[in-house]
């Protein structure tokens, strides 16, 4: 990531996404890989910490592409910066030595289209003394709608930097997290955290559309924290191993556990969509026991165009009494 002098206008400065970025780029490095990289494997995400600085590039990855091992070298720029292609020329030549395998190199652009030319030539009038050939990707030209019709999930984080970003992508984008992670809502968390600062910081979307995206993550990240029963799960973890005996009625307790995650979760998603009808599904999911009878009204309540179609998931095919 770039520094830059102390007359850079502080919003644009890189450093506040350098640990976010960092983050996304290794939990969830096997699934983003293969769309930066068409043809590209994860085999081990490397740490550049070991090299000495300032020979550390942002993320490193030991990859297969096409069969063939070799790294794969990701800077992120946050602004524009006629020195990178400089600097990434040096973390090339470090992780070549270090490795001894073929690296591929990319500048990552996160919130500008303007990037510097490849391949970096060094030569004179007569001689060729160097020639570095690295790709560039700018954000701002991928297209966002695209991500989320194919359902990416593991590039949303990274949407409000692209192209047709609109509100009806975005809320769409956070409601798919929330079913994706459902159950796991430390990995929901720390992903709609990424969404935010990507969010905050982009100049593409509208003050409006930023406003209204940003109030339902609000709601989300506010229903996670308040969550009752997260906060037990959380305690009880804390505690766990501290008392015997806890390995009985474990698996029922965990059934328990994920039908009130699954029943949550449809709360959490009408409380987003439809907030009129958080009473009457609050109802219907207690009388639901089945964990794929709650999936299925799951599915149904994300795909419904309007409030009317919602109330008649929730009314329709009510259980057996």
């Amino acid at each position: 990531m770039s520094k830059q002098n102390q007359h850079t206008d502080p919003s644009k400065n890189p450093l506040p996404y350098d640990s976010s970025l960092k983050a996304l780029f290794k939990e969830d490095a096997a699934e983003i890989i293969p769309h930066l990289l068409p043809g590209a494997e994860l085999v081990a995400v490397l740490d550049t910490e070991v090299l000495r600085p300032p020979m550390r590039g942002d993320r490193a990855y030991q990859i297969l592409r096409h069969g063939e091992a070799q790294i794969l070298h990701l800077e992120f720029q946050s602004i524009e910066d006629p020195e990178i292609a400089y600097r990434t020329l040096i973390y090339h030549v470090s992780l070549f030595v270090e490795y001894k395998l073929p690296v591929h190199s990319m500048i990552l652009y996160l919130f500008t289209a303007n990037v510097v030319e490849t391949p970096l030539i060094e030569r004179n009038r007569d001689q060729t003394f160097l020639l570095f050939d690295f790709e560039v990707l700018p954000l701002p030209r991928l297209d966002a709608q695209a991500y989320v019709q194919h359902h990416i999930i593991s590039m949303y984080p990274l949407l409000p930097a692209m192209q047709n970003a609109t509100a009806e992508v975005l809320l769409q984008a956070i409601d798919e997290l929330a079913i994706h992670y459902q159950g796991r809502d430390n990995d929901l968390s720390q992903r709609l955290l990424w969404l935010k600062i990507i969010l905050n910081r982009t100049t593409t979307v509208e003050i409006s559309i930023k406003r209204k995206v940003g109030a339902r993550m609000d709601v989300f990240e506010q229903l996670l924290e308040e969550d009752e029963y997260i906060q037990q799960l959380r305690s009880q973890a804390i505690s766990k191993g501290m008392a015997e005996g806890m390995a009985q009625g474990m698996a029922q307790g965990m059934a328990q556990g994920e039908l009130e995650e699954a029943r949550k979760g449809i709360i959490l998603v009408v409380k987003m969509r439809f907030p009129e009808l958080v009473t009457l599904a609050q109802y219907r999911v207690a009388q639901l026991t089945e964990i794929e009878t709650i999936h299925h009204l799951m599915e149904q309540i994300v795909s419904v165009p309007d409030q009317q179609e919602a109330r008649r998931c929730l009314t329709e095919s009510e259980p057996a009494s």
